[in-house]
This record gives structure tokens, sequence and C-alpha cells, in this order.
């Protein structure tokens, strides 16, 4: 399973093979791109017969770098978050000359962050970070080919012998061989944003909205076809509101969070460098854009009844991942946030950063009737409730809660392989 597959998934166990490996570098290309800076390319240089690079090539080149190092930071991240309680990882690690390890790709990177570069070359030895154990196994000796290298049929480890070709029969070449029919159609896999985007298909404001999210859902989720990230920047002087809005919710997924806290500004920064945001100058008026949606949240509503039920000891849990199996699919993703009242009933918190325009709050919110409906349906599984819990959308930016109908959810949810059935009819 690729890391971006899993995202949203959680397993007991979790496996990084190989976290020493590292894309081959070939220099930096003969053109590229920057949403800021723009295009810049390597120059012919006839007397040295090289290609030349420039200064807006040398910055763009350091800024892809620069992006392309986070992201792989941003994947790590994910990957080992994935563990809900064992993280093996195996890679290759060197001792240098002043006895200390060093490796590379990700591996490099836990080498530096938990400490290890220096410790003791022993077979086995117990490291405490952050007041968790971290094992750590350095085999003297690689394992016996003959344990890695088993083969399937007894027949491949022989080369010459006699036998009855009924109890070894020969080997075809793979396309050759029949292909294996399934004995029964698999079930896809829908992830929490391709449901949303399903339910502004069916009560987006406009006709426009509509189409424009069934066009998406069916090329995500039923052609497979890679989704547009959209640009990061509208413009190299203002960055776009949805990446405001991405920093913003990635910011209340810390638990312990606050804008009036110690470092809470090198906090924002670095989310914003996360997210593509490496002007300097553009990165100071975003940081101050989102400690004010963070400020009016603390004012919220949503945000008093989880202090309220964090100092009353009622259970609140964030960024909780979920599996919803239906008919014909498995929908996975993670509810922002799941809060126990006092009346020992559930509430599923749903942040969105959208921007409204006048009071639509109330019909706005509709297009999210199928996807709580989903984190209802998951947890009414999970729990064992007769009934769905109830659930609210907090829209961070007009500082508005609008409470969804427990039976308006259902109603999505009977309608929901319907719904992707009309989507999968429909021509290019």
């Amino acid at each position: 399973m690729t890391v971006h597959a899993s995202k949203g998934l959680e397993f007991p166990l979790v496996v990084l093979a190989d976290a020493s490996w590292e894309r081959g570098g070939g220099g930096a290309p003969l053109l590229l791109a920057d949403r800021e800076h723009g295009l810049s390319c390597q120059l012919y240089d006839a007397a040295t017969n090289e290609y030349q690079k420039g200064f807006a090539h040398q910055r763009n080149a350091r800024l892809q770098s620069l992006k392309e190092a986070a992201e792989r930071k941003r994947l790590l991240y994910v990957a080992a978050t994935r563990a809900q309680d064992y993280l093996l990882i195996s890679g290759q690690v060197t001792l240098g000359k002043q006895d200390r390890w060093s490796a590379r790709g990700w591996l490099r990177q836990l080498l530096d962050a938990l400490e290890l570069e220096e410790i003791e070359r022993l077979p086995q030895q117990t490291r405490q970070f952050a007041d968790r154990p971290v094992a750590v196994t350095m085999p003297s000796a690689p394992p016996p080919l003959d344990l890695l290298y088993q083969a399937a049929n007894t027949a491949d480890d022989l080369w010459d012998f006699a036998a009855d070709p009924r109890d070894f029969p020969p080997l075809q070449p793979p396309l050759l061989q029949s292909v294996p029919q399934a004995s029964a159609p698999s079930l896809s896999h829908i992830t929490a944003t391709q449901i949303a985007q399903l339910g502004a298909f069916r009560h987006g404001l406009s006709e426009r909205q509509r189409q424009t999210s069934g066009q998406r859902f069916r090329a995500d989720a039923i052609l497979g076809l890679t989704p547009d990230s959209g640009a990061a920047l509208s413009d190299g002087n203002r960055a776009s509101p949805a990446l405001i809005g991405e920093i913003v919710h990635e910011l209340l997924r810390y638990g312990g969070f606050a804008p009036d806290k110690p470092g809470s500004d090198a906090m924002i920064r670095s989310v914003a460098w996360e997210k593509g945001l490496t002007n300097p100058d553009l990165a100071a008026s975003v940081a101050g854009e989102v400690r004010s949606l963070l400020e009016l949240y603390a004012l919220s509503d949503v945000c008093r009844w989880i202090r309220s039920a964090r100092g009353e000891n009622r259970a609140v849990h964030t960024e909780l991942p979920f599996l919803f199996r239906s008919d014909k699919h498995v929908i996975h993703g993670v509810m922002d946030v799941l809060l126990q009242l006092p009346e020992n009933e559930w509430l599923i918190i749903d942040y969105k950063t959208s921007q409204v325009i006048g009071d639509a709050y109330e019909a706005h919110a509709r297009r999210y009737l199928l996807q709580l409906g989903v984190y209802a349906a998951a947890l009414r599984e999970k729990l064992g409730l007769q009934r769905l819990p109830l659930t609210c959308v907090h829209y961070i930016r007009g500082n508005r809660t609008v409470e969804l109908a427990s039976g308006d959810c259902q109603t999505e949810l009977d309608a929901l392989e319907a719904t992707i059935g009309e989507l999968a009819a429909l021509n290019d």
C-alpha cells in the first residue's frame, strides 16, 4: 500500500521497509516553473559546450528542492502515524569515521530526530525517546540466502530430476499463464473528501457547483484519475482563501494548539511552509490572517463546548480515523472532533473553511449531509448505538455552527449507492 492510499487509515503494526531508499538525483532540469517567480531555464554556453544555470534558475531549483524535502517529511509523518501500536522501520546505515551512524532517505531524518546517530553497535538494545521505548536491532550478518530466496514451487530449485509431470507441471511464462478470474467484484474505496464532492453534487447552491462536483467525484473515485490540487496562490501578492483555510484546518488538528500560546507563530509559519508558502513577505501576511481566524474560532460555541468537555473529564477525540462499509464501497477518512455530551450522547463536529455568500449557511451545509451521515453511521456501528449520533458543521470564517438533522443524514445515506450509480452511468 502506498503512503497516499493509507491516509486516514490505521493499523496495529506498520512496516516502513527500506527507509534508507532515496530517489536518485539528476540535477536540475532545463526548465523550471515556480508559482511566484515564474519560469526559468538553463542557457547553453557555446564556449564551454555546457548548459549554465543563471540566478533565476538556481533560485527556482533551490525552492523546488526545499518543497520536495518538506513533502518527504510530510509523507514520513503520514506513514509513521498510521501505526496504532508498533512501527517497524528497516534500512541500511553506515558507520562514519567519527563513530556516527549515517543513512539516506527517511532513515537519515529518523536517526537525527530519535538521537540514534551515536548509539553503540549492539545486536539489540532499547533507547528511550520522549518517555517511549525505541528498540534498535543491528544483525551481525545478513540472513541466509535460502531464507531470503525461497522458491514458491519445488521445481524452481531443481535443475534436472526425474519426476511425474502431474506432480510437477511445467512452468509457463507469465504472459502465457491463464488470467485468474476474480470470484466476486472487490469493494472500491472512497475517501471522505470524495464523499463531500458527492454531497455537493446533490446539494450545491448552483447548477455549476453541482456539475463541477459531480465531475470531480467521477474523475477521482470512479475513473481513478489523479485529482488536480489546484493553485496554492491566487497571485504573487496574496494567498488564496483555500490555502489559508488548509493552514487553519491543519492547526486545529493539534489538540493543544492555541493562538495565545508561546511558539504559536513558529507553528503557523511551519504549517504554511509545508503547504508550499515559501515567500517570507507573503508568509507574514498569511500568518496574520490565520491568527485572526484562530482567534475568532476561540470565541465560538464549538471551542467553548470542547473546553467544557475537557474540564468535566468528558471524552474529546480529535483526528479520529473511521471506516464505513456500504453495500459496494469502503469509505474511510478522519473525523475532526468527536465530543461526548453531558447526556451521554455523542456529537460529531466537522470544520469547514468555505466562504459562504450572505447568510446561506443552512442551505450551504446541506452538501455535507452525506459526509456527516457517513461519519455518524460509522460511529453508530462502532459503538453499537441505537440511532445516529448528533452532527454539526462549524464554519470557521463566519463563526457559524449548523446542526444537521439525523433524519436528513439518513436520507442521504439511503441514496448513496444510487447517486454513485447515476454518476457512473454518465458519458464523458
